[in-house]
């Protein structure tokens, strides 16, 4: 039984709890602006950090804090000056105005992170109105201060210049990365080929409105001293060190492709193909035959892919466009002012004087171009010349601490990333692929496949994975976190991939166009091997589902009925040994169904609509029972075969006759009407009726067809955005069609009405 208490005793906690808040309280305000500076300090470090490795990185959680941290440090810092300006004249804390200089320090973000997105580099305009604000109220504050000692005040004031360059140059970076920056540039680019009349632009052109054998012409038309046979030699050099495993070259054939990749494909919602292969398009189809006995595994022309993106991610997220152009002021200066000297002093036969004057001019130049890294620890000895001065024995010990912190921190961080900046720049001003590889072991990018399956994700909610009691909040806010899962990068997918584009380039101009079939060439190559086999004709699932519905409606029917093809329908055993080809062939699969139903690409209000249908089809046919994976997938099938009654009607048709506009909008209104899961059961029943090393053939060539068709068609902020959480796998692959051949379609199937 509870003792019973008295009123007295009772009111003696109560006492006792009120002083201990009001002295939490008073802690708390004595020490509050010193915990938050030092907590953005620490941001600082994290940053910097992560700012390094986030682009090999495609881990939720870390991507998840270093957004947080992205976004509390410019929020931990204004507040901290906020309060600075109110606080920071009270009694006892006379050194806090000296920590209003270092809130411009942090506000000027590291070099390995200056956005965290491309929406970041939009809000430019944003920072420069903080960089304003912030100055203002940072100038404010110190002049609050009377700063007796002059040393404290040039400490000050050295440590303000330095926070005002750096956020000054991370404005600069936002505005160099921004959409609209890159878009003038590319417009810019364009003006001047037009006068200039060079191939580059003019490949634009050809390459929508005539033949391979009519180009030719039309450059030697211009008089460009393009040279034919320099594109012939540098494609092939290019070949040669992608494809050929005994090729010890890995940049030649490149050159500086960053300013093209990012302008080309990264940037641009239609990406163009490169003018050297257009050009050599007639030795395309011989190069990729002789190159197919050669290519080994592919990791090499995958990693020559992943270099090349390597600076795109530094121009777009990076300070490495302001250091690129510090590096390329310091050698015209050096050039300008040292050349002049190296030759006098040769004729005298002494150099002492050039290595002397090129000394000074490095010395003279130097500190401007690196001025913060300069002025950073000039500040660090002046306060520690005043310590030792006793000029800080009547402040604050632990504002002295702080203090010291703060400089140190600020050196600490300048130097390395002055250091990791001036790698970056050293690797893209050789162009050299082997400095960017140099350590095998270190990925450039998650190599992280994506894997979203409808099926698979009401299984692991029926087998309680993860709980409901977390998944549930989540979905409701819009967080459905766990739908996507993450797969290490088969290699051998990377050469399937990689194969299928050697064959498409070695079959000739006509099968060029692949990337705008969508399966429909895979499945007229089948129907003309197999004639006899009663799907091969038109009329079957097999046709209607590709030629006669739209792409995403087909990568989602066609989703389905690989995993009943993979998992079986329960009624036969797989004898085919080889099971890599149909592993490979789902989890391709999985991943363009993320990249569609996921990511957005290509998505359309009624492929989204027909998605919904989808799920709340399978929830119908599971939510009562707790099975597995494959125990679902078979499910569904045979629920389906013991109602099935006929081929399954809708007015999709495979005929290749146009439409008119009143049966076009019909046949998207029964499709709606339609339900999913018996289309994709109906196309399973057929596929698994044909023998099995055809049908995963058939499988296979149809999803790498859509592989190619879904690539140029993601949008440059696709690309762009994906290389901040680790890239995409189709990123490699546009650049791979963008390398080997003019395999990109041509813009009037991104722009309507061209």
């Amino acid at each position: 039984m509870r003792p019973i208490r008295n009123s007295e005793q009772h009111g003696s906690e109560n006492v006792v709890k009120n002083q201990s808040l009001a002295s939490a309280e008073r802690l708390w305000n004595e020490w509050e602006v010193h915990f938050l500076i030092l907590l953005s300090l620490a941001l600082q470090v994290f940053l910097l950090i992560a700012g390094s490795i986030r682009w090999r990185s495609a881990s939720r959680i870390f991507q998840s804090l270093t957004w947080l941290a992205y976004l509390s440090a410019d929020s931990v810092a204004v507040f901290v000056l906020g309060h600075l300006a109110v606080y920071a004249s009270g009694p006892g804390h006379e050194l806090m105005p000296f920590w209003a200089p270092f809130v411009l320090v942090h506000l000027g973000g590291q070099s390995t992170i200056t956005a965290f997105s491309m929406q970041d580099n939009e809000l430019w305009g944003r920072h420069l109105l903080g960089l304003v604000t912030q100055v203002a109220v940072a100038g404010y504050v110190v002049s609050k201060s009377s700063w007796p000692d002059g040393r404290l005040l040039a400490t000050m004031v050295l440590m303000f210049l330095s926070g005002f360059f750096k956020y000054a140059e991370r404005t600069f970076c936002l505005y160099i990365a921004s959409p609209s920056n890159l878009r003038d540039m590319s417009l810019g680019i364009i003006s001047w080929l037009v006068k200039s009349g060079h191939p580059d632009f003019v490949e634009a052109t050809i390459l929508q409105i005539r033949e391979p054998e009519d180009q030719e012409y039309f450059y030697l038309s211009l008089g460009s001293d393009y040279s034919r046979e320099r594109a012939r030699s540098e494609l092939t050099e290019r070949f040669r060190s992608m494809l050929n495993v005994h090729s010890t070259s890995m940049d030649e054939g490149f050159g500086d492709m960053m300013e093209s990749i990012l302008h080309s494909i990264v940037s641009m919602d239609a990406p163009l193909n490169d003018p050297i292969t257009v050009l050599c398009a007639d030795i395309i189809p011989s190069m990729h035959a002789q190159c197919k006995s050669t290519v080994g595994n592919g990791s090499k022309a995958y990693e020559i892919v992943a270099a090349r993106l390597v600076p795109c991610q530094r121009r777009l997220y990076t300070k490495s466009p302001l250091n690129r152009l510090r590096l390329y002021i310091f050698s015209k200066y050096v050039d300008h002012c040292c050349g002049p000297c190296v030759g006098r002093c040769r004729g005298r036969g002494s150099l002492r004087s050039a290595a002397i004057s090129g000394a000074m001019s490095v010395l003279l130049i130097a500190p401007v171009l690196y001025l913060p890294t300069f002025l950073t620890p000039i500040a660090l000895a002046l306060f520690r010349d005043t310590d030792k001065a006793g000029q800080l024995h009547n402040h604050s010990r632990a504002d002295v601490i702080v203090s010291y912190t703060l400089l140190v921190g600020a050196l600490a961080l300048e130097v390395t990333s002055v250091l990791i900046m001036f790698s970056y720049c050293i690797s893209d001003f050789t162009g050299s692929v082997v400095d960017l590889m140099s350590s095998a072991s270190r990925k450039k990018w998650s190599e992280k496949l994506a894997q979203y399956n409808m099926i698979r994700t009401y299984a692991t909610q029926s087998e309680g994975i993860p709980p409901q009691w977390i998944k549930s909040p989540l979905d409701a806010c819009g967080f459905k976190l766990f739908d996507v899962t993450h797969i290490s990068l088969p290699q051998d997918l990377k050469k399937l991939v990689l194969d299928k584009l050697l064959d498409f380039g070695a079959a000739g101009h006509e099968e060029w166009s692949f990337a705008s079939t969508g399966g429909s060439l895979a499945l007229h190559k089948w129907a003309d091997k197999h004639k006899g086999s009663p799907y091969a004709r038109p009329g079957t699932a097999l046709h209607r589902t590709i030629n006669g519905m739209e792409f995403q409606m087909r990568v989602l029917i066609w989703q389905i009925a690989t995993d009943i093809c993979y998992l079986g329908d329960g009624s036969q055993p797989s004898f085919n040994p080889d099971r890599s080809l149909k592993k490979m062939c789902r989890e391709l699969s999985n991943y363009i169904m993320y990249l569609i139903f996921k990511c957005g690409v290509m998505l359309t209000t009624n492929s989204q609509f027909l998605h919904h249908r989808a799920l709340k089809e399978l929830e119908r046919a599971l939510s009562d029972h707790n099975v597995g994976e494959e125990g679902a997938t078979r499910e569904v099938f045979q629920a389906w075969k013991n109602s099935h009654c006929g081929p399954v009607t809708s007015s999709s048709s495979s005929s290749s006759q146009p439409k008119g506009h009143l049966q076009l909008l019909q046949t998207i209104h029964e499709d709606l009407e339609s339900p999913v899961l018996p289309r994709a059961c109906e196309l399973a029943q057929e596929l698994i009726a044909i023998q099995e090393d055809q049908r995963w053939d058939l499988i296979t060539a149809v999803w790498l067809e859509m592989l190619f068709f879904t690539a140029p068609r993601c949008g440059g902020a696709f690309h762009s955005q994906h290389l901040t959480t680790g890239g995409e796998f189709i990123t490699h692959v546009l650049l791979l069609m963008y390398f080997l051949g003019p395999f990109l379609p041509p813009r009037s199937e991104y722009v309507p009405g061209l």
